[in-house]
């Protein structure tokens, strides 16, 4: 039996449990658990706390350390991405009008206006029947809207020779392409892995908003001994589920503590719900 735990609202210091009982009465679990609810309710309770957005505190890390974790908020892009018409190939910039009708037989001449320098802004412009050397990534100069491969062209004395002509943003990535400023790249809950840890990289984004939250694991029973214990006693049951729930709350990227094995007696149980309490925001109970 799996339960979420909460603070009674009547006595200073009880508390109070919800759950429901194999012929659906109410239980007294060691004097301390009272109050008993249909199971129903209870999941429905606990999703509606656990839903987004949290009421929970918030802390960053550094995108390269979050991998598994799920973010607190939606990121949103600071900027457009690509921020430049980019080439998708090594070849030559062009203005597609000027290359129109452009076949092997019939090759059109453009004359070389330069080099497009990766990692910089060109500094010419292309004018009408021009081109420009230019390699995969690089920035198109003004004027270009278009890339000949370098397959389809041969560069001889200055003068390029297309052989193939080229329509307008082929082999481009167009500015704002990939997203836009203000689209959101991700949204609350999202879990992160390489795919959207490279996106967040690529957006330019250093840290992303986690929820700050622990989640403390408590199992109970006379009969329940640590899950390594070699050999059993007769009527004992190592602990699997306190396994369970860490491996699968670390694979939802949540953190999570494990506040041992409380047994069936109402000091021994109190003593280690109060503590788990006091420094878990969420407490899950097997037993």
């Amino acid at each position: 039996m799996l339960m979420p735990f909460q603070r009674s609202s009547q006595a200073p210091g009880s508390l109070s449990w919800r759950s429901e009982c194999a012929d659906g009465g109410e239980s007294d679990v060691a004097g301390v658990l009272q109050d008993l609810t249909p199971r129903e309710e209870g999941i429905a309770a606990v999703s509606r706390a656990l839903a987004f957005p949290w009421a929970f505190g918030e802390r960053t890390l550094p995108f390269e350390e979050a991998a598994g974790r799920r973010i607190m908020r939606p990121i949103i892009a600071p900027e457009d991405f690509p921020p430049y018409d980019r080439s998708t190939r090594d070849g030559y910039a062009v203005r597609s009008v000027d290359s129109h009708g452009a076949t092997p037989a019939n090759p059109v001449f453009l004359r070389e206006a330069g080099e497009v320098v990766m990692g910089r802004l060109p500094t010419f412009a292309l004018g009408s029947t021009e081109c420009a050397l230019i390699h995969t990534g690089g920035i198109l100069p003004s004027g270009a809207d278009a890339v000949v491969m370098t397959e389809d062209a041969e560069a001889t004395k200055g003068w390029l020779e297309i052989r193939r002509a080229v329509q307008r943003m082929e082999n481009v990535l167009s500015a704002g392409e990939e997203f836009r400023a203000g689209d959101v790249l991700l949204p609350a809950g999202r879990r992160l892995d390489f795919r959207t840890l490279g996106l967040l990289a690529m957006a330019g984004i250093g840290s992303v908003p986690l929820p700050d939250i622990t989640v403390g694991i408590v199992s109970t029973g006379d009969e329940i001994v640590p899950a390594g214990t070699a050999r059993l006693r007769p009527g004992q049951f190592r602990d699997v589920n306190s396994v369970l729930l860490a491996s699968s709350l670390r694979e939802e990227g949540y953190t999570s503590r494990f506040f041992g094995i409380a047994g069936d007696d109402r000091e021994s149980l109190r003593s280690v719900l109060f503590r788990a309490m006091d420094e878990c925001d969420v407490v899950l109970v097997s037993g």
